[in-house]
């Protein structure tokens, strides 16, 4: 049995479908998000191969991300966690993950 390989990496900026299942109609939607971490990640599991993702919604998506190449990371921070997502339900934006950490890493800071 072939090993199963990660589909999204932490940081990276994905978008939520818009077709959630109806067990799932509580979640947020049609919306980005960046990848904070899977399950397995977490949790662990061995020879798991969860496909379940937990994601950093951003509010207003693109509108207060400020260039981390130039040394300013996101100041006007707004966003929140939601798990736990299926892999089918995302899609990839932007596999570079420099904006995505850096947001992860403000928020992180933020709730210390």
């Amino acid at each position: 049995m072939p090993k199963y390989v990660q589909k999204f990496q932490r940081g990276q900026k994905i978008r939520i479908t818009d077709k959630m299942p109806s067990n799932m109609a509580h979640f947020e939607s049609d919306c980005e998000a960046i990848v904070e971490h899977t399950y397995k990640e977490i949790y662990g599991g061995g020879k798991c191969e969860s496909k379940m993702y937990s994601l950093y919604i951003l509010v207003e998506p693109d509108t207060r991300i400020i260039d981390v190449k130039a040394g300013e990371i996101y100041k006007d921070h707004r966003g929140y966690s939601v798990s736990w997502y299926e892999e089918d339900q995302l899609t990839l934006i932007d596999a570079d993950t420099t904006v995505g950490l850096g947001i992860l890493k403000k928020d992180e800071e933020l709730m210390k």
